[in-house]
């Protein structure tokens, strides 16, 4: 592009010169003639009169030209500083991937990329572990719950709790169907009966 600008920069002043170098020849073929025959015989105005407007359309070229040079100059000092971006810009998607930092994965040196697959399987392991802790611990408070026979107990009522504790006593002792097991039976039931008044 700077090379294309140069061209165009260079074939702008060539024209300018060129035209300039013709208003420069004609006005001094002018002076040669006004000093040849003299200002009453040659009685053509000076040449910046002559052509008043060509040498003022001269002055702006030449004022469009410098303005231009500072701009291409400024232009060109702003690719120098940049031209490391553009090259970037203007290449692969490769290099470009390559100098964003985040635009492409870490690359991890073995060692590292071991020991990184060693502490996920041990996290794995401890996450597998913890859930079957927790499924356990909730297995045993769900036991619990159906086992707990504290609510039954204080519901149910007392003649029934009295048969019950009574047929407990029976089985455990084989002599109660004898009536020496009979008398046992009844005083362990007085006994109870009487817990159970003390009882709130």
């Amino acid at each position: 592009m700077m090379h294309e600008t140069s061209k165009l920069k260079a074939n702008d002043e060539a024209m300018y010169k060129e035209g300039k170098e013709f208003l420069l020849s004609e006005a001094a073929e002018d002076d040669r003639a006004r000093l040849k025959y003299g200002t009453e015989r040659w009685t053509r105005p000076p040449s910046q009169q002559a052509a008043e407007a060509l040498y003022k359309q001269s002055t702006e070229i030449s004022g469009y030209l410098k303005s231009a040079s500072s701009s291409d100059e400024l232009v060109h000092t702003k690719l120098k500083e940049h031209e490391g971006i553009i090259q970037i810009l203007s290449g692969t998607n490769l290099d470009l991937e390559e100098y964003v930092p985040s635009s492409r994965r870490a690359q991890m040196p073995p060692g590292v990329q071991k020991a990184a697959g060693s502490l996920r399987n041990v996290l794995s392991n401890v996450t597998y572990t913890e859930n079957r802790r927790k499924r356990k611990v909730e297995d045993l408070q769900k036991r619990g719950k159906q086992d707990d026979i504290s609510k039954s107990s204080l519901t149910a009522p007392r003649p029934l709790l009295l048969t019950n504790v009574i047929t407990r006593h029976c089985h455990i002792s084989r002599d109660c169907t004898s009536r020496a097991g009979v008398s046992d039976a009844k005083d362990r039931t007085r006994a109870v009966r009487a817990s159970l008044r003390k009882a709130p």
